[in-house]
């Protein structure tokens, strides 16, 4: 008797909740155009028709630009500009967890850091 492979596709996926973190210090002015431009692909690619995002800016202040179930991250994005000399990213990071916990736990959680290394 020949083998004959089943072949299965997995059509059902896990809706996400992705928080991203953007630095927006005088430290990368000069990458704020770029990473704006970056907004379609987060909601075409990353966030999908199921899925949720928030955007939260970092410098000095920590700033919720986005919150889950508003807007789109392509406007948000659009609208950051770069200031300050501070980079409080941890606690961006923390901000951005909180909102995390928030969400369904049915939603895959991701947090997402867009910035300068170090």
């Amino acid at each position: 008797m020949p083998f004959s492979p089943r072949v299965a596709l997995e059509t059902l996926s896990t809706p996400i909740s992705v928080a991203i973190v953007v630095q927006v210090n005088q430290d990368v002015r000069q990458y704020v155009p770029l990473i704006a431009r970056t907004g379609s692909v987060f909601d075409a690619l990353l966030v999908g028709e199921s899925g949720e995002a928030a955007v939260i800016t970092y410098n000095g202040d920590i700033i919720v630009a986005k919150p889950f179930g508003e807007g789109d991250v392509q406007s948000a994005l659009g609208k950051i500009s770069a200031h300050g000399r501070r980079a409080r990213m941890i606690d961006a990071g923390f901000r951005a967890i909180a909102l995390l916990k928030e969400r369904p736990t049915s939603r895959d959680r991701i947090l997402l850091f867009i910035g300068q290394p170090g």
